[in-house]
């Protein structure tokens, strides 16, 4: 279109159809920007999940492995229950209990979902020290199996020489639709402190 001029110009439906391109390719680009975006929360989510789990593990495991430490290893493993591990062991270094106090520790799920850890310090005199704390959130299902010195599975807690643990943790997702992401993990202790006797 030429204007008084002599000048070029746009008329109206040019800039419209530019207009809707440029709308259609802002849209694009956000659909294309909110799916990497929701992809990436859910990879770091994984990552997550697998981190907590080698920290629980790693936790477990330490706490696990001292069953028996300086005690007769009959009464090493308090309660040996499908769903909940009981240890003791004797202190040996006050990040705990006081040094040279009885440990007993058990481990658990609370109804909320929590991996409980239960520290119980008795002293060689005076009253018990009892504390209940939280050691992960986000875990559903904790199960143990109580291997013998061959390998067997035991419900005898003086013959318990292993111990498996199985557990599984989650999240919630960030995003509308996305479903509970979980990850299960599973690792084998053996106390390092129990007798290799039994069967």
């Amino acid at each position: 279109m030429n204007n008084l001029h002599g000048q070029k110009g746009v008329t109206l439906v040019e800039l419209m159809i530019a207009a809707a391109l440029v709308s259609m390719v802002v849209y694009i680009a956000m659909i294309v920007y909110r799916s990497q975006r929701e992809a990436s929360h859910r990879q770091n989510t994984v990552v997550e999940l697998q981190l907590a789990n080698k920290r629980i593990s790693s936790q477990m495991t330490g706490y696990i492995s001292r069953a028996g430490y300086r005690i007769p290893s009959a009464v090493a493993i308090v309660t040996a229950e499908k769903d909940s591990l009981g240890i003791r062991f004797l202190a040996d270094d006050s990040l705990i209990c006081e040094k040279a106090d009885t440990v007993s520790m058990e481990f658990f799920l609370s109804p909320d979902a929590e991996l409980m850890r239960k520290l119980t310090c008795r002293p060689a005199s005076g009253s018990d020290r009892i504390q209940e704390n939280p050691m992960a959130k986000g875990v559903d299902s904790l199960e143990f199996r109580y291997l013998t010195a061959s390998g067997n599975v035991t419900g005898a807690a003086a013959n318990v020489r292993s111990v498996e643990v199985s557990l599984r943790s989650f999240r919630r997702g960030k995003f509308q639709g996305d479903s509970l992401m979980t990850r299960s993990t599973n690792f084998k202790v053996a106390p390092r402190n129990l007798s290799l006797a039994g069967n």
